[in-house]
Parts: structure tokens; sequence; C-alpha cells
């Protein structure tokens, strides 16, 4: 892993964003950017089109629609069985981190995009505003059947090889393993195998060796709460490493906050989410614009809540509404931009995406 020039992130917002040329658009991507906006519908990119004046997602070249349904009789995913989808192109059961079921029954792991960028390697690196082990970053990076034993998966994650993680849940990786005998925590594990671990994204890191950032207990504030740092400024610090690899990258960067405050149906933080949603992808896109081999996708694992923008009678102009504070099975969209970006185009299944970033790095 080797540092490369980066630019602040304060100077991305005054620079004009150039999508890559279409004639790369057919090549395999040398690296991927991979931006899942957790439980963000239509009705998400909706309210955030009408409430910002930059809808960064315009930008992209591509367009779809994906199928999020898992296995089983429970056709509405959960966020393990979606993100599981995308990341190894298997469908898999509710809970099921990284793991299928094969023709006996039996569960098994299924190997990642993540795998396989290592197999030939690329750096990898996952960065999250929830706790790393959470069930999106857990899905690419590590194999556990059930995603709520969250120090197991922390515990795994320090074997992942990883070249970034960026996120929270130090609660969980300051434990020792449930029923062991062993006293050694994640924290522990992770220094063992060399891996750097911060507290603060000022800290000065090595380039060259892993970086583990926990800056929070669980999961990291709303946008609109102050959060420190901020998704954005994690996203460029893990450009920033993993970029300059010659072997290309894959990154994962989620928000997960969508999902949460629209279980809660907090349309005003739901907001803030998708705006922190946006300055990610014109990061990324920016990025791109000095990187034509990256291809950068946005997507969602499901939607959550079933967010409406409609009329507002009493006070003009338009609000929010939600129909429900669970995931619902509504098609949720894609959007990709970059060399091999034009097959995201139509509707698709979760596990396409999968297939095709895992075909991409196979075929390098």
């Amino acid at each position: 892993m080797r540092k490369s020039q980066f630019y602040p992130v304060a100077i991305i917002a005054s620079i004009l964003f150039f999508s890559v040329n279409c004639s790369s658009a057919n090549k395999a991507p040398k690296s991927i950017i991979l931006i899942v906006a957790d439980g963000a519908g239509i009705g998400h990119q909706t309210a955030l089109y009408y409430l910002t004046d930059d809808y960064a997602p315009a930008r992209f070249e591509n367009v779809g629609l994906v199928t999020t349904y898992m296995l089983g009789k429970d056709k509405v995913t959960d966020s393990a069985a979606g993100a599981t989808a995308m990341a190894t192109g298997y469908k898999t059961v509710k809970g099921a981190i990284g793991m299928t079921i094969n023709e006996s029954g039996d569960t098994v792991a299924a190997k990642s995009v993540i795998e396989y960028a290592q197999d030939i390697s690329m750096a990898t690196g996952v960065v999250t505003t929830s706790f790393v082990n959470d069930a999106t970053p857990a899905s690419f990076s590590v194999h556990h059947p059930i995603r709520k034993e969250r120090i197991e998966i922390a515990h795994k994650m320090a074997d992942a090889g990883l070249d970034v993680i960026l996120g929270a849940g130090n609660r969980y990786f300051s434990e020792p393993l449930p029923g062991s005998t062993d006293t050694l925590t994640a924290y522990d594990k992770f220094a063992q195998n060399g891996i750097q671990i911060i507290s603060n994204l000022v800290a000065p890191i090595d380039p060259s060796r892993p970086v583990l950032g926990i800056f929070a207990d669980k999961g990291l504030p709303a946008n609109l709460d102050g959060r420190e740092p901020t998704l954005v400024a994690m996203a460029a610090k893990a450009l920033d490493l993993v970029g300059g690899d010659p072997n290309g990258f894959f990154l994962l960067v989620e928000e997960e906050g969508n999902d949460s405050y629209s279980h809660d149906r907090d349309s005003l933080r739901v907001v803030g989410e998708m705006q922190s949603i946006n300055e990610v992808v014109n990061l990324a896109l920016y990025y791109q614009s000095q990187h034509p081999d990256v291809l950068v996708i946005m997507v969602s694992d499901h939607d959550t809540g079933g967010l409406v923008v409609i009329d507002d009678e009493e006070q003009g102009g338009l609000k929010m509404g939600f129909a429900t504070r669970e995931h619902t099975a509504a098609l949720v969209p894609i959007f990709a931009t970059g060399p091999g970006a034009d097959v995201f185009e139509g509707v698709m299944d979760n596990t396409f995406i999968g297939e095709t970033l895992i075909r991409y790095i196979s075929e390098r």
C-alpha cells in the first residue's frame, strides 16, 4: 500500500467535476469505488434532488434499478443478505455475513470481491459511518452466519487482510471472544498482525502499514448532529492510503444513517445523511476525473421506510412521508460511471453487481 497525492476535501466543492470519457466504458477498471447508501430508495434520491442545488448523482453516466430480495420465503432483505449478494454474487438468508446456502442446505462461505482483489494484490478498504463490523462492511470482509455476533465478527476482521478500515465500533473491538479463555481483544489481534490503530483521523499514519480507525463507541452521530469525522473525510483519507497501490484498489464506502433514520421516520436526519452521500459522490467523481481507470458505483442494499415526497398543502412546497418503519421490497437505483459502467443499466438483480465486480477483477 503506497500513499498517493490527494487534494484536501475543502477544495473539492469549488472544482468542476468531469465524467470519464465514454471510450473507456467497455474496458475493465483498474480500481473500484463502491458507494453504498444503506436503506436509500428512489424516495431518498428524490428528496435529495429537490433539497440540494448540486445533485451529484446526476453526473453518473449509467443508471439502473436493482432487485434486492433474499433467499427464503421472506423476500424483503436485511442489510446482511443485501450486502452479501453485492459482495459475492450469491443470494443468502437473513443475517448471514458473506455466506450462502449450498445445494445440501448447508451455510457455506462465499468468496467476496475483496478476497478476489486481495488474490491479485490490490489494496482493499472499507469505510462506514456505522460500526465497521456491521452488516454491510462485514459482508465484504469476513464470513459469519450470524450478523448479531458482533464481537466474533470484530475478531475475524483482524485476520481479513484489509489495508484500511475506518468507522466506529469501539465497544466490540475492546472485548475478548465470548465464552473463550483467550483474553485477547480484537484490538490486540489487530496489533499482533501489525495493523496500526487510530482513534482520530488526523493521527499520524504510516502509509506502508494497514490501518484500523475506530472513532466512536458504536456508530458515528448523524451528519446533522456534528459527525466527526465526516464520511467524506474518511473516504478521502482511505483514497489517499489505497490510491497509490500499483495494482489498483477496491474501496467500499457506506453511509449507514439513511437506514437508521428511515427506521425512525426522522426525515430531517435522513436528508442530512443523503447530503453526506452527495459529498462522497462528488469526492469519488473528482477522484475519477484524475484517475480515469476507476469505476465508481453508487447503489443501495435495500429501501427502508418507503419514503415519498409529496405536496405540502398546508405550508406549500414539498414534504416527506414514510409508508413504514421497516425495509421494503422496492427496487433501488444504481448509478455507475467509468470503465465497465455501461453494464449497470436497466433492471438487474443485486447478485449481478457482485458477479460483475468479481469478473472485472478476475479477468484482469
